[in-house]
Formats: C-alpha cells, sequence, structure tokens
C-alpha cells in the first residue's frame, strides 16, 4: 500500500513517523491528511490510533470507519484489524464475515484466522475438524502461523486422536527448519 501513495502523502507519512514520539497529536493530524488525501496505509494507521488512543482520543466507531475505508482503497490487511477489533466486542459473526470477504479475495491470512477465532469462540473437536481445512489452506500457502498452530493442534488431539503421531511430526519438522534458517 505504501508504494501507491503519492509523494506528498509520502511525506506527510514520513513527518508523522518522526512526531510520533514527541508529538503524537500532530503525527496524528498529518496521518488524517494522508488518509483524507486517499492514503490506504494512513487510513489503516489512523483507525489504529483511533482504537488505541494514541495521538487521540479512542473512538471505536470512528476506527471501523477508517478501517473500513482502508478495505475500500484496496488494504485486504485492514480486513484483519477489523475482524480483531469485532472480537473484541463481541461481533462474532460481522468479523468472520470480514474474514469470509479476504478469503473470497484470496487472501491468505483471512484463512488462518477465521480458523483461530471459530476455534477460540467454540473450542470442541467439531469445531476443531470444521476450521481444520481453514488451517490447513493457510498453512499449505505457507502462513506460518498456521503452519505452527496445525502442528500443535493436532499433536494436542484437537482434530482427532488418529492425528497427534502426525502432529508430533510436523511439530518436530517445524522445529528442524526453525533451527536451518540463517539467523536474522
Amino acid at each position: 500500500m505504501w508504494s501507491a501513495d503519492s509523494d506528498i502523502n509520502r511525506e506527510r507519512i514520513a513527518r508523522a513517523r518522526a512526531l510520533e514520539e514527541t508529538q503524537p497529536e500532530a503525527a496524528f493530524r498529518l496521518l488524517c491528511e494522508a488518509a483524507d488525501a486517499g492514503s490506504a496505509w494512513a487510513m489503516e494507521q489512523v483507525g489504529d490510533r483511533l482504537e488505541t488512543g494514541r495521538g487521540t482520543a479512542v473512538d471505536v466507531d470512528r476506527a471501523l470507519d477508517y478501517y473500513n475505508r482502508a478495505i475500500g482503497a484496496g488494504s485486504w490487511t485492514a480486513t484483519l484489524e477489523v475482524a480483531r477489533l469485532l472480537v473484541g466486542l463481541e461481533r462474532f459473526d460481522e468479523a468472520e464475515a470480514m474474514l469470509e470477504q479476504g478469503l473470497a479475495g484470496g487472501f491468505v491470512p483471512s484463512s488462518f484466522w477465521l480458523a483461530w477465532y471459530r476455534y477460540k469462540r467454540s473450542p470442541t473437536l467439531a469445531t476443531g475438524r470444521d476450521v481444520r481445512p481453514l488451517l490447513s489452506h493457510a498453512a499449505d500457502q505457507g502462513h506460518p502461523g498456521a503452519k505452527l498452530i496445525l502442528a500443535r493442534w493436532m499433536a494436542r488431539g484437537r482434530f482427532g486422536v488418529r492425528e497427534i503421531p502426525a502432529g508430533c511430526r510436523r511439530l518436530l519438522w517445524l522445529s528442524r527448519e526453525i533451527q536451518a534458517a540463517p539467523a536474522a
């Protein structure tokens, strides 16, 4: 999203970043200017600040509005922010609908988070079996969190006891993969 911003918006965002620690209110105003000028990245950042109260008063309704504007401007990551916020407000059906939009658009993290929130809402064996395809899809597409959670849930029997040995093997494989990865 950052690469799609105009030079003027990039300048506003750079100034906002520079002011973030010392003058959060001024940084917030600059982000609002960039958002109003069409920056999807800034829209998402304004939503975050309205949600957390950094540089402005907390306003969840306005945060949702800015996140939704970011989605309309092409930010798939904003769908995750909206879903997370809606889950926190216990508006589960709306959160799932948001994640299903991302899933329909091919946004792999939506698959992981849809599985995660559904299972956390109803942690039963039946739910585990229902969300397994979502989690497997995300893991197959390379989502690191999905790979780990799928292996852990398999090893813990959340998809049935028959999955435990395969889950343990996956955990071992992931452990070796992590150890073999170059240090950052």
